[in-house]
């Protein structure tokens, strides 16, 4: 009786291996034609616009994208269910569609994003891709940055701030921007100053208007000091009279960096004196210029007597 038993559990053990030879050829069969047939999935990807213009205003700039995605089965599988990377789409990529709108085509699209397009992925825009541009009145202002900075001796700050921009485009009613003729950042006090000043400004507009520019960067140089003293000649001006200076030239009294300290010379100064009346008179010492890299704190004497002389 057992015999039979026997047999019937070899036929079983010969039917079970061979569905399952079936069952893995077909799953490789499967796999082999994911493989070579490509397959179409939308996909979200999230992008960022760059080399965006500052004299325009773009309202409400696309954050996301549509894609289709053609690749094998498997690749197509992993775009539908991975994280997409934040690709930079240029401004440059797209053209004007109107006077306050662009468009970017799934062509220029494609060409536009070739260096991010995944391995084995083919990438192309599910529609056209628009951005809308404001209509509101624009003017282009200078940026005025203002520091309070209290440096410790012997530092003093080297030259103007530095703004990046320099000058912004504000959008608004006319009423308002034809107020403004300057943008003037918030006042940045600091004490114990010795090194440079970078400040980082997330620009607030007036009420009504917008900015298309987000940040302001600032930077002040900030270098040791030292005073030094040089001797200015007076230049006359005004009346044809004949007339002359006592004395004729002043001492004057400048900040200057270190390493500055041998270039700067009494002759990178202008000083004036100016006759007003007839006669004899004492006026006061005006400069007109002197070099950007230092700074004039005193001088003497800060009047002079004119003398007429025949």
């Amino acid at each position: 009786m057992a015999a039979p038993n026997k047999k019937w559990k070899s036929k079983r053990a010969l039917w079970l291996s061979r569905f399952g030879f079936l069952v893995l050829s077909f799953f490789l069969w499967s796999l082999l034609q994911l493989g070579q047939n490509k397959f179409r999935t939308t996909v979200e990807v999230p992008i960022l616009l760059i080399d965006t213009p500052h004299d325009r205003m773009i309202l409400d700039p696309p954050k996301t994208v549509s894609v289709v995605s053609k690749s094998g089965g498997l690749y197509a599988l992993r775009e539908m269910w991975k994280s997409q990377d934040q690709i930079e789409l240029s401004f440059k990529a797209f053209e004007r569609g109107g006077t306050t709108d662009l468009y970017l085509s799934p062509e220029a699209f494609s060409e536009a994003t070739t260096d991010d397009v995944p391995g084995h992925v083919e990438w192309t825009l599910s529609d056209t891709l628009w951005i809308h541009t404001s209509t509101l009145q624009r003017k282009a202002l200078p940026v005025v940055a203002r520091l309070d900075l209290q440096f410790e001796h012997p530092y003093y700050k080297h030259g103007a701030p530095e703004v990046n921009p320099d000058t912004i485009f504000l959008f608004g009613p006319p009423e308002v921007l034809d107020t403004m003729s300057v943008f003037k950042t918030p006042v940045f006090a600091m004490t114990g100053v010795e090194e440079d000043v970078n400040i980082t400004w997330e620009i607030v507009a007036p009420e009504g208007v917008l900015s298309p520019v987000e940040e302001l960067e600032i930077v002040q140089k900030v270098a040791p000091y030292t005073e030094k003293w040089v001797d200015v000649e007076l230049n006359k001006v005004g009346s044809r009279l004949s007339w002359k200076p006592i004395p004729n030239k002043v001492s004057v009294k400048c900040r200057v960096p270190l390493d500055e300290y041998s270039r700067l010379q009494g002759s990178m100064i202008r000083a004036e004196v100016e006759r007003i009346l007839s006669g004899d008179a004492e006026v006061p010492v005006k400069f007109v210029h002197h070099p950007d890299f230092a700074e004039i704190v005193d001088w003497a004497p800060r009047y002079v007597e004119i003398i007429e002389v025949e």
